[in-house]
């Protein structure tokens, strides 16, 4: 067991490893980004007791577990951290002293594989207006945002959520992946933005990220349902961790080096040829029976690039904006590039070059028009970057 660092309140961020240490696949699991997400930090708990008698199958993997990322929330019971961030939307920023520790380890340790567990309230506002209420087991997704290079992607990711489904259904568990309705009754799986852990690491580090999301017990559930909850969680993960090995030269393979062009504002849409509305077993309200029932709205299911831009040889940085510094610091990103002959004098900036995996993340992040960038921080500028004065130049 290593801290990999500390929390707001100075309480240790703990990581126990397990497996094959000379083994060439590394995946990390972990847990509690929210605090009060109980049924995931107990399963991957759980699973941290397996791995230390030994009796987790992991001859072809080194593992790092972390049931525990928010220590100060798990004590308060609270979502967010002591200084009120929810780390789960703070992988852009990395203004929380846990986040930035998890980041740190993310980049030394190198993993090939990132599991991420939550817990989620069964009852939907939205959805109970329509009489239905959530009764998922497992939910499962991968990361979405089309700037993330990584190998679980396309088929690859279809495959991997259809053979989970699967898996862990035959276990006697309830398995769809992650559908959430939002404003306007659009259907549709999770979030596009770089904010949080699923698509913030995938498209910082290349790192295939999966989302777990374990249901929550709802009240009259009691010990029964925490226990089936962390259960769920558990065994997913043994799922996750079989296929891991199983597949190790896909997750292992030398990536594919990104392209020279990024999309700057993705978005859901209806796939081409549409597929009828979503369907998902949901709990009657009324009743208590699990039916299977088209969900109320518009089912987007599919990515559409917009706004593509090519990647310039470098961004420039005014070495002024110390904020916007300081953000990508944290993220590892390198600066001081040196300018080509024919670039004009650059003494004022710190130059990023945008080859490489960590291109796509730059532009994503420094692109004025970029939909999940930082200039929708504008604390983080010395002048509010919409009033025509965005400080951060392309250099061809």
């Amino acid at each position: 067991m290593i801290s990999i660092g500390r929390s707001t309140e100075g309480r240790d961020i703990p990581v126990q490893f397990a497996g094959t240490g000379y083994a060439r696949l590394r995946i990390l699991v972990l847990a509690g980004q929210h605090g009060d997400e109980k049924p995931s930090s107990h399963g991957v708990a759980a699973l941290t007791r397996e791995a230390a008698t030994g009796s987790l199958d992991l001859r072809r993997a080194h593992v790092a577990l972390a049931p525990v990322l928010n220590p100060d929330g798990a004590e308060r019971r609270s979502r967010e951290n002591a200084s009120g961030i929810d780390l789960n939307r703070d992988h852009q920023v990395l203004a929380a002293p846990e986040t930035r520790a998890l980041h740190r380890f993310v980049r030394s340790w190198r993993p090939h594989l990132i599991v991420d567990a939550h817990s989620y309230p069964p009852r939907r506002r939205r959805l109970l207006e329509q009489g239905m209420i959530l009764c998922h087991d497992v939910f499962v997704e991968t990361a979405t945002h089309p700037n993330a290079l990584q190998a679980l992607s396309g088929d690859s990711a279809e495959h991997f959520v259809g053979w989970f489904k699967e898996r862990l259904g035959s276990r006697g568990f309830r398995v769809d992946r992650y559908t959430l309705v939002r404003e306007g009754d659009r259907v549709r799986h999770g979030t596009l933005d770089v904010r949080d852990a699923r698509n913030g690491l995938a498209l910082r580090y290349g790192i295939p990220t999966v989302l777990l999301e374990c249901r929550e017990p709802v009240r009259g559930e009691g010990v029964n349902g925490m226990e089936r909850a962390a259960k769920a969680v558990r065994m997913a993960l043994h799922e996750i961790l079989a296929w891991s090995q199983e597949n190790a030269a896909l997750l292992t393979r030398r990536p594919e080096s990104p392209g020279r062009s990024v999309t700057l504002r993705p978005r859901y849409r209806t796939r081409a040829g549409g597929r009828g509305r979503a369907r998902l077993d949901v709990i009657d309200a009324t009743t208590g029976e699990v039916r299977n029932v088209p969900l109320p709205g518009e089912y987007r299911d599919a990515v559409e690039m917009k706004r593509v831009v090519p990647l310039p040889y470098a961004y420039a940085v005014p070495k002024s904006e110390t904020s916007l510094m300081t953000v990508l610091e944290r993220h590892g990103f390198q600066g001081g590039a040196p300018p080509r002959p024919a670039d004009a004098p650059l003494d004022d900036y710190v130059l990023f070059r945008a080859d490489g995996r960590s291109g796509p993340a730059l532009a994503v992040h420094l692109e004025p028009r970029s939909q999940f960038g930082l200039a929708r921080h504008p604390e983080l500028f010395r002048r509010p970057p919409l009033a025509g004065s965005y400080p951060v130049l392309r250099v061809e």
